[in-house]
């Protein structure tokens, strides 16, 4: 129900952005949120995401930074390798160290990307936020000398509110809407993304995260939990690719390694991860072009509405959630 004396906030998506911003307008007693989400109910998809020290910056703010923590896997070690298992680099040890120096409270933390999306979900529920589920953006109206936003849902109803927030994603109807269908540019690469037992080599009492490179291809993987860790296959391939998850039978990881073993990696662990998925997904990695403004009158983009990242940054939701604490 809406506060006469609070501004009604209709945020579009209910990933990573879209609840946490709902918990920072509530904090204010300034607004209203109330969160629109296209899926009629929320599954467990997806692969994992790595939360930064500055993501979790936030999700301190609204007092969530310890129980992410607890839900995934600190990391601790950063380590390099070349394909035969060769190591470039290894800084065990020296992560707290460096934390402390720059005086960064929190580190950064492996989790299942539907973990992270339960706990704000209940933060959300616990705190009385609307949610609204099935319902897929339209249409906006939004005039500029118009104190209200009107939108529409694929379901043919309608909401006036104040202000919208959209938090809807790399594929953002409500960018679209407004600006018009981007023509973003396949870059030859793509990622397989599979969450793996861990390898028994790993089943230790350090948390790191390996970047394996090897010939035009490169493999990352790091813990989201005690016993589980996820990872990501990037390499070239010149047939395009969706520009969206999907879904592969764990039966295609025989692919994976198919490519691996001609150019000789014989890295144990990444071996290991890639021939025992329990979850397994590939995407086509896309270059956007940018846009000049990421609002209109009453209505701005967050995050991957607004700018996407490259997986590889592992930027594209704590950047999400700074734009959320900057609004």
């Amino acid at each position: 129900m809406t506060n006469s004396h609070t501004i009604p906030t209709a945020i579009i998506g209910h990933g990573v952005a879209g609840p946490l911003l709902a918990l920072l307008l509530h904090s204010t007693n300034r607004y209203t949120p109330t969160v629109y989400e296209k899926v009629p109910a929320f599954q467990d998809v997806g692969g994992s995401l790595c939360i930064a020290p500055n993501g979790l910056r936030v999700l301190h703010s609204v007092g969530l930074a310890h129980k992410v923590v607890e839900a995934g896997a600190p990391i601790d070690r950063f380590v390099h390798r070349r394909e035969d298992g060769e190591v470039l680099f290894d800084c065990q040890g020296m992560v707290k160290k460096e934390l402390e120096q720059r005086g960064m409270e929190w580190p950064s933390v492996g989790i299942k990307r539907s973990v992270l999306l339960r706990i704000l979900a209940e933060e959300v529920r616990k705190k009385g936020i609307e949610v609204v589920m099935g319902k897929a953006l339209v249409g906006i109206q939004d005039p500029q000398n118009n104190e209200s936003v009107v939108l529409t849902f694929a379901d043919g109803t309608t909401t006036t509110t104040s202000l919208v927030m959209a938090c809807d994603g790399l594929h953002s109807p409500t960018r679209t809407l407004l600006f018009g269908k981007s023509h973003p540019t396949y870059t030859t690469l793509t990622q397989t993304i599979g969450i793996s037992p861990r390898p028994p080599g790993l089943l230790t009492t350090s948390n790191p995260m390996l970047n394996i490179y090897g010939p035009s291809t490169h493999f990352i993987t790091y813990p989201i939990s005690p016993t589980h860790m996820c990872w990501a296959l990037t390499q070239r391939e010149d047939v395009e690719a969706r520009e969206e998850w999907v879904s592969q039978h764990t039966s295609h990881a025989d692919t994976i390694t198919a490519v691996m073993r001609p150019q000789n990696w014989t890295d144990t662990d990444a071996l290991s991860l890639t021939s025992s998925p329990e979850r397994l997904l590939k995407v086509g990695l896309y270059d956007r072009p940018p846009l000049t403004t990421w609002y209109t009158h009453r209505v701005v983009l967050i995050g991957d509405a607004a700018h996407p990242t490259s997986p590889h940054l592992g930027q594209g939701a704590n950047q999400a959630m700074e734009d959320c604490a900057v609004l």
